[in-house]
């Protein structure tokens, strides 16, 4: 139990920084480098060889890009 108690305050902590984490440095960002992923919706993601979003089947929660079970 105590372990489970470690683990959930060290994810708790990460969670908290995991905005920093995405952020480009100025170097990047004067490199022209983007995010993947915003962290918070689906914007400017395409499905694979189209110019349409991804389907239903994939949503964005608490900054992770989730593949959502059929």
């Amino acid at each position: 139990m105590k372990s489970l108690s470690m683990l959930c305050a060290l994810l708790a902590m990460f969670s908290a920084h995991a905005a920093e984490l995405k952020l480009l440095t100025p170097e990047e960002k004067a490199a022209g480098w983007k995010p993947l992923f915003n962290g918070q919706d689906l914007s400017g993601w395409r499905q694979f060889g189209k110019q349409t979003p991804p389907g239903e089947g994939w949503k964005a929660e608490d900054g992770i890009l989730k593949k959502l079970a059929k």
